[in-house]
């Protein structure tokens, strides 16, 4: 599974509360968008906790700390 990193997938979530017309979920548009291959992250209605699935689940950590 690709790595994100937590500053790239904020972006996105502020880019996509601010859209007026908003026509599938956040997780499942991560998902779709960078491949992660997470059914469970694609059927998550609430967007808040797709935002919260994808920091636990598809963020790199960092080597050094």
């Amino acid at each position: 599974m690709p790595k994100l990193s937590q500053s790239l997938i904020q972006s996105h979530y502020r880019s996509w509360k601010k859209k007026e017309s908003i026509s599938s979920t956040f997780g499942y548009t991560m998902n779709e968008m960078y491949k992660l291959n997470d059914i469970d992250l694609a059927n998550e209605k609430d967007d808040n906790m797709a935002l919260l699935r994808l920091l636990k689940d598809h963020v790199y950590k960092d080597e050094a700390g």
